[in-house]
Parts: structure tokens; C-alpha cells; sequence
């Protein structure tokens, strides 16, 4: 009967390790407008994971208008329908590689894909605790990429893996943010799902650094196009002016040194 228990178990764990699973994570910042509330699904194997980007199904393409500032008599902002930055990340455990894709916009004409260092986080294990989704969570924190990030993670579920780039702590991340508030994830469903997960990418447009690069400056000659263009006064208003504001919040600062 013991042996017969063992055996159970070890096929049980290779079932488990054989599955795919399918975590979801709740975004509540977007890249460019705070608190957007958008979604993250992590298709996850013992060998390699994809993680995709989806935004909230009640915001549309198009523009929006907000209420205006002083002085100004125009103000909005654009809605778009998929994330500015890095919306597919890939993960290969085996040969320790991570690679992202980053779409047409901010500069970029069209889909870019870039290697990047798997995992690569001093994480801090600290002895803090929480419950988070009924589950036992420890934290660890550390500075990556010019942020300040905050992690809880449990032990409990044995995948060394979460949003986005996030990942290589005992246990699967539960949530996530930076001390800035421009990143927050909460994981919020675990399933098993039957989807396949693309292979790797083979052919790389550049790495990390290259494509902070290029950002940088295509982001800052847009900001001085359109910052330029639309400071313009409006003559039928007196004191106001038309005027447009370029900034961006990334999970990590792709902006000026750090």
C-alpha cells in the first residue's frame, strides 16, 4: 500500500508538472493613464511561460475628454484598446532567457521584439505575512530598474513566476507593485487551461538597453512634436491657450539614467 501511495503521488506530480496553467492578474495602472483597469493572463509550464496583456472590456478606442484645467480650454487624453508597452512576454525557464514584444506606437512603426534577462531581481526575503486570495503570502522586496518594488508571494503554490517580467521568488507571486504607484498586479484566479504556448521567439530586433535606447529617443522627439504643436493661443479666449503635456509612467523608468 506505501508503495503503491508513492507511486500515486509521483504521477500525480507529473500530471500536475505536464499542465498548463492559466493565472490571471488585475492591473489597476496602465502606462500611460493612472488607473485604467487592465488584465494580465500568465499561460504557465514547468519549462517556459507567456504572459499577454488585455484591456478592461469597458474602455474603447478613441479620445476622451476631461475637464479642463485652468487656463486652458481643452484637455484629453487617448484610450486605446492594447498596452503601450511590452504586451507579450516570454519566459524560458530551461534556458533561462525572457524575451518581450513591444507594438506599433510611442515611436515604434512596427512590432519589435527584444531579449531581456530572465528574473534578473535582488529579491530581499523578508519575514513579513498576509493573506491575499485566503492563501498564506510571505514579502520580499527590491530595487529593479530605477523602481522600488514590494512583492507578496506564496509559498504554498510552486511556481517561481508571475506578471509581466515579475518572477523568480519561492513561490507564485500574488501581487505586486512599486512604491511610486505606477505599477500594481493582484492575482485573482489559478486554473488549468488547454492552450499552447508559442515557442520562443528566435530572432531578436536588439536587447534591453537598444530598445531603451530607441524609446528614449522616439518618445522624446514625439513629446517635442506634439508639445510644440499644440501650444497655440486661443484667440476668441483670452488668457487661455491650448496646450498639450507628454508624459509616461513605465514599470521600469526608460527615461533618463538610474
Amino acid at each position: 500500500m506505501k508503495k503503491y501511495l508513492i507511486c500515486f503521488f509521483l504521477l500525480y506530480a507529473t500530471f500536475c508538472h505536464a499542465q498548463t496553467y492559466r493565472i490571471q492578474y488585475v492591473n489597476y495602472n496602465d502606462t500611460l493613464i493612472p488607473k485604467v483597469r487592465r488584465g494580465t493572463i500568465v499561460q504557465h509550464q514547468q519549462d517556459r511561460s507567456v504572459a499577454f496583456n488585455f484591456l478592461d472590456s469597458t474602455e474603447k478606442i478613441g479620445e476622451k475628454d476631461l475637464p479642463p484645467k485652468p487656463g486652458e480650454f481643452k484637455n484629453s487624453v487617448i484610450i486605446q484598446t492594447i498596452d503601450t508597452q511590452k504586451i507579450i512576454i516570454y519566459k524560458n525557464f530551461t534556458s533561462d532567457q525572457l524575451a518581450f514584444l513591444n507594438p506599433k506606437g510611442i515611436g515604434f512603426k512596427e512590432e519589435e521584439i527584444y531579449s531581456d534577462s530572465l528574473h534578473n531581481f535582488n529579491w530581499n526575503l523578508l519575514h513579513d505575512t498576509a493573506i491575499i486570495n485566503s492563501l498564506f503570502c510571505r514579502k520580499a522586496v527590491c530595487a529593479w530598474r530605477g523602481r522600488n518594488y514590494i512583492a507578496w508571494y506564496a509559498p504554498s503554490i510552486p511556481i517561481s513566476n508571475g506578471p509581466w517580467k515579475f518572477g523568480g521568488l519561492p513561490g507564485l507571486i500574488m501581487e505586486v507593485y512599486d512604491t511610486d504607484a505606477v505599477t500594481y498586479f493582484k492575482m485573482n484566479r489559478l486554473t488549468y487551461t488547454d492552450a499552447v504556448i508559442p515557442a520562443f521567439p528566435e530572432k531578436f530586433d536588439g536587447d534591453f538597453e537598444s530598445f531603451r535606447q530607441k524609446f528614449r529617443h522616439n518618445y522624446l522627439r514625439m513629446k517635442t512634436v506634439i508639445e510644440s504643436n499644440n501650444n497655440s493661443e486661443d484667440p476668441s479666449c483670452v488668457g487661455c491657450k491650448s496646450s498639450a503635456t507628454i508624459t509616461i509612467n513605465t514599470p521600469e523608468k526608460l527615461l533618463g539614467e538610474y
